[in-house]
């Protein structure tokens, strides 16, 4: 896979390309990259660009970089200040800049997830993905999960994981690329999904799945994941919890950038709308909330 890097040239990208020779693919050089439109659609696979407080100058250049990209439908990863508008980026993938996110395991996390979903398009796989499950894919989730009920022993590590692959399978049905890391317990969460038909100012979401008895036991395990969505720069983070374990509604405090979904709400949400659907309207829920 080819990558293009559009940086200002102040920059220190030892962690970025330390990131992308990680990941086995081929930089691309600036005085290839600019002569690109013309050479052919897939000189490039995809374009990394970083959009800090630099000169105007520079700006001016990686936003032409930026736009040569999104008009050859080349997919975007955009690292961009505050101050640029996401109406410039199309359905780019946006990643806010702020002290941490340029760090090398925030980067592991973002890339990881941009260039899975890179390697999908060309086999076609993205196109066969459904926006909304079908009733049999629904009813098969449903079983599995009054199986994972009747086997569950309360305790079992085995058993909890059996919950966190359901969980997942689910997400890759309903369109998600997942992604999971290697360090679950240092990094604080259970799995990362990307959504592909949420705005891109989203970006992608980190998942955390609970199997608990007690509101008490979620808010405690929501502080943390607001934690964690604060460290790593991410919009949103969304914690799965068992609903036949613990009853709805909850009373339940709020969690800036965290909002609850039982399993049983997920599969009731998902037979009428797609994910980024139902993870939007939880979001806006939980806002407005009063």
């Amino acid at each position: 896979m080819r990558v293009y890097v559009a940086a200002p040239v102040h920059l220190d990208l030892t962690p970025l390309l330390a990131v992308l020779k990680e990941e086995n693919v081929e930089l691309y050089a600036r005085d290839e990259f600019l002569d690109y439109p013309w050479q052919g659609r897939r000189t490039v696979d995809a374009v990394v660009a970083i959009l800090d407080n630099s000169s105007s100058t520079e700006r001016e250049n990686i936003l032409v970089e930026c736009g040569i990209t999104i008009g050859c439908g080349i997919p975007l990863l955009a690292f961009v200040e505050d101050r640029s508008p996401d109406v410039l980026f199309g359905r780019a993938q946006v990643i806010r800049l702020n002290g941490t996110v340029l760090r090398i395991d925030a980067l592991r996390f973002h890339i990881g997830l941009f260039l899975k979903r890179v390697q999908l398009e060309p086999s076609g796989l993205d196109s066969m993905r459904r926006a909304n499950l079908r009733d049999l894919d629904l009813m098969e989730f449903r079983r599995r999960l009054e199986r994972l009920h009747e086997l569950d022993s309360g305790e079992s590590r085995i058993q909890y994981q059996a919950y966190e692959i359901w969980v997942r399978d689910l997400l890759e049905t309903a369109g998600a690329d997942i992604s999971t890391p290697t360090d679950k317990e240092e990094r604080g969460f259970d799995l990362a999904a990307a959504v592909p038909s949420m705005p891109s100012y989203f970006g992608p979401l980190i998942v955390e799945v609970k199997v608990v008895t007690s509101s008490r036991s979620l808010f405690d395990a929501a502080l943390r994941l607001g934690d964690r969505v604060a460290k790593e720069n991410i919009s949103l983070g969304l914690l799965l919890f068992d609903d036949a374990k613990v009853q709805v509604p909850l009373k339940i405090e709020a969690v800036p950038r965290v909002v609850y979904l039982g399993f049983r709400q997920l599969l009731d949400a998902l037979r009428n709308n797609s994910l980024a659907r139902v993870v939007m309207d939880t979001r806006n829920e939980a806002v407005h909330r009063p």
